[in-house]
């Protein structure tokens, strides 16, 4: 989604708590798009900033991709799809 976009997808109160509480630009523009792509309420943003979210997310060190996707990456693209079931709601019981 296009910037434009994602502004107009943040409620007014929780661009007044971005806007009062981020010190530049780019952790503006994060909060923005983490709370138009994750639907954060607007006291999981006020948690989040006042967590420091922004400078926390992405500095944790893994071996996730080395470990679990050594093939095709199969791990990563299994949990996209929705899981259907027959009837439309509940899974089969096996008995």
């Amino acid at each position: 989604m296009a910037l434009p976009g994602l502004f107009m997808c943040v409620p007014w109160g929780h661009h007044i708590q971005i806007l009062s509480k981020c010190k530049n630009i780019d952790e503006a523009l994060f909060y923005i798009v983490r709370t138009a792509s994750e639907d954060w309420s607007r006291n999981t943003l006020i948690n989040c900033i006042k967590a420091d979210y922004y400078h926390l997310s992405g500095s944790v060190i893994t071996n996730f991709r080395e470990i679990l996707l050594p093939g095709n990456g199969q791990p990563l693209t299994a949990s996209k799809h929705p899981i259907k079931y027959s009837n439309g709601y509940y899974p089969e019981v096996m008995g």
